[in-house]
């Protein structure tokens, strides 16, 4: 059975990367897709402070999907990555 990892931002998370809860630091991504998670998740934080754009609301939930599919492809089949589309409200395939 493979492991389940989920993208999803939510506001002020130190990282996008949820199990049964946020996972910590000793799950191992490679530093490159990690900074760009938690940078895409971090522009999340910010809409606290000021509305996007429907167009940028749009690329930003394209990103986080291939950001997914990039950490899918990374950990390989002994885990099933989820990716929540903020525009649907719920948990998709990358």
């Amino acid at each position: 059975m493979s492991e389940r990892v989920r993208v999803m931002a939510d506001y002020y998370a130190p990282r996008p990367l949820w199990s049964d809860g946020p996972l910590d630091s000793d799950f191992v991504v490679s530093p490159g897709l990690m900074r760009r998670l938690i940078e895409w998740c971090d522009e999340y934080t910010s809409w606290l402070k000021a509305e996007p754009t429907e167009a940028r609301r749009r690329g930003w939930n394209e990103e986080g999907r291939a950001l997914a599919s990039e950490l899918q492809d990374e950990l390989g089949p002994s885990f099933d990555v989820e990716y929540f589309d903020d525009a649907l409200g719920a948990y998709t395939a990358p």
